[in-house]
């Protein structure tokens, strides 16, 4: 029975460590997202200026 609870208990840490690295990855993602958004702006607000 003991066995059985060290294994429960270790499933769900891989489960819970599995879930932060899925939280990061997508903190990540949201993060890059951001900044490509400004830097399309500020590409579009350049190309956007009158040349003379």
């Amino acid at each position: 029975m003991r066995h059985l609870i060290i294994a429960m208990i270790v499933a769900w840490l891989i489960h819970l460590a599995y879930l932060v690295s899925l939280a990061r990855r997508q903190q990540r993602l949201h993060q890059e997202t951001e900044e490509l958004r400004r830097l399309a702006e500020h590409l579009e607000r350049s190309s956007a200026r009158p040349s003379s």
